[in-house]
Formats: structure tokens, C-alpha cells, sequence
């Protein structure tokens, strides 16, 4: 096989052998989330799945990582100032910091964005509601007919599942939404991302199957649940940015979080600090702090796995 050339955060990083890739990785020079081609690939793909390099040479280990590539500003090179983080590395502080900096810059459209986003969702539940209301006069004494009742039950459902659906296409359209909002200026179209046709059934089944996984480590003493909520974090980001399949995106995802999982989970648990914050802000708080929170998320992303323009919409 010939070289393998890299790239990250629109940069590249020159061409290299297998021995040179497999060793990078081992000691933190590449990340898996680094864009990569080799003849006769026909299109990039994420180092991840290179899996036929050979193993890692002694000297990887003492290797030292790579500089990360700066990555751009908001809206002009003066918009922000970033903090040096080493690449593939989660620093809670500098996502904090430039989820703050963007927000301050895209306030209204963020905002307008999660207004959006809100509407579509609570859509998305009204028929699920008015199911349910056929089992709230059951249960007060207003028994309806059998067949009512059996046709209560499959629309329940029907539409539960429908809604949990949207539900994965709304949420996957946000975050693509807040991560190009860093990249460059919001487009409220990119809320709409996760319908596309390329797309939207890897948001579903990455959503069901990831549930699946989560409840079936629930009731193995709770703790595998959470570390697998965490670990599947990235999964619609990298479906909906990176144009991947949801197993492959969930297995990305756990493969790089793994590594960082405590970090990844203070950070989750900040930003869903951050989102309830606005409940206790008359609701309308939330036009706020979701957008923040999701901010802090798709930064984090972007740290882990860069920026790819041959793959982002």
C-alpha cells in the first residue's frame, strides 16, 4: 500500500507510512478522528478504520504529540483568542469558554434556533397527547369502547415511536445547527440537517439502538447504562457531520471517549446543569442556556475529532 496522507482541522499533516501512522497513534502525534486517504480509497475516511496498520514500534511510545492546528474563529480573527489545547484532548474550560465567546456573537440567532427547535418537539408530541387522553377517561371512570380503546393503544404507540423519532432528527439538527455556529455564522436550514435522506434513518436507529444498549446496561447495576450513555455521547454529531453509518459512528465514539470518559461525563453533567438552569428562569431561560450547554458539547467534539470540510454540510 503507498502513503497514507492526513488531515485535521482543515490542515494537513503530509503523508505518511503505515509504521509512521500506526506508531502516531499510540502516542497521541494522530487522533482517530483525523481525516485520512490512501490509494485507492475513493473517498476520506477517519483513521479509526484503518485497521490493517501495523502494530506500534517500540519507539511510539516516546513519541510526542503533534501541535493541534488552531483552529478558526467565529466570524473574524479577532472574534476570538482560543486556548492551546492539545489536539484529541477535552479541556472543559476552553469549551466553557468559547461556547461563552460564540454565544455572545450568535445570541439571536441561537436563540432563535432553540425556539425553533422547541416548537418542532413539542409538534412532534401533541398526537401522543391525544392518544393518552383516551387513557385518562378510562381510568376516570369514562370507559370508551372496546374498539376505541385498542385504537387508542396502537396510536399511542405508534406516534410515541414517531415522536421519539423526530425527537433524534430535531436534537441531531441542533447540535449540527450550534457546531457550524462555531465553524462559521449559523443557518437556520442546518436545523433541518438531520431530515435529510443521507441521514435521518442513521439518527434513528443510532437513537433506538443506543437505548437499547443504555436500558440493557441499566440493568446490569446502573453503572454500565451510564458509561455507555457517555461513551455513545458523539454518536449524532458524527452521523450527521461525518456523513456516517450509527454503528460506525457509536463505535468512534466509544473508541474515543473511552480514553477521556470522566471528562466527557463532568462535562455532560455541567451542560445539563446549564440547560435546567432555564427552567428556573421562567422557562424562557432556556432560549439561553440550551444553546450554551450545546455549545459546550459540539466544542468538545470539535477538540476530539476536528473539523472535516470535505464531510460537513
Amino acid at each position: 500500500m503507498g502513503m497514507i496522507f492526513i488531515n485535521r482541522n482543515r490542515q494537513s499533516l503530509g503523508q505518511f507510512d503505515e509504521q509512521d501512522v500506526a506508531d502516531g497513534l499510540k502516542s497521541g502525534k494522530f487522533l482517530p478522528g483525523d481525516l485520512a486517504w490512501q490509494e485507492p480509497m475513493e473517498s476520506w475516511k477517519p483513521l479509526a478504520e484503518f485497521t490493517n496498520l501495523p502494530a506500534p514500534s517500540e519507539r511510539a511510545g516516546i513519541d510526542q504529540p503533534a501541535a493541534a492546528p488552531a483552529f478558526e474563529t467565529l466570524q473574524a480573527p479577532s472574534a476570538l483568542t482560543p486556548t492551546s489545547v492539545p489536539a484529541g484532548i477535552i479541556d472543559i474550560g476552553t469549551c466553557i469558554e468559547t461556547g461563552w465567546a460564540c454565544f455572545k456573537i450568535h445570541w439571536a440567532n441561537l436563540a432563535l434556533g432553540a425556539l425553533v427547535m422547541f416548537a418542532l418537539s413539542f409538534v412532534s408530541q401533541v398526537p401522543v397527547q391525544a392518544a393518552q387522553y383516551i387513557f385518562e377517561m378510562f381510568d376516570k371512570g369514562h370507559k370508551p369502547e372496546t374498539w376505541l380503546l385498542v385504537a387508542g393503544i396502537v396510536v399511542f404507540f405508534f406516534f410515541w415511536l414517531i415522536a421519539m423519532a423526530c425527537s433524534a432528527l430535531i436534537n441531531g439538527g441542533f447540535l449540527y445547527f450550534c457546531l457550524n455556529s462555531l465553524r462559521r455564522a449559523p443557518v437556520i436550514s442546518d436545523l433541518f440537517s438531520g431530515f435529510r435522506n443521507s441521514v435521518w434513518i442513521q439518527l434513528v436507529l443510532g437513537m433506538l439502538v443506543t437505548a437499547v444498549f443504555i436500558w440493557i446496561g441499566i440493568l446490569f447495576l446502573i453503572i454500565p447504562g451510564i458509561y455507555l450513555a457517555v461513551a455513545f455521547y458523539y454518536t449524532p454529531l458524527l452521523i450527521i457531520d461525518r456523513k456516517m453509518g450509527f454503528w460506525e459512528a457509536m463505535q468512534l465514539s466509544r473508541r474515543t471517549v473511552h480514553p477521556q470518559w470522566f471528562t466527557v461525563f463532568g462535562l455532560a453533567i455541567l451542560s445539563g446543569l446549564m440547560s435546567v438552569l432555564g427552567v428556573f428562569l421562567c422557562c424562557i431561560g432556556m432560549l439561553a442556556t440550551f444553546p450554551l450547554a450545546s455549545l459546550w458539547l459540539t466544542q468538545s467534539y470539535r477538540q476530539l475529532f476536528g473539523d472535516s470540510p470535505e464531510l460537513s454540510g
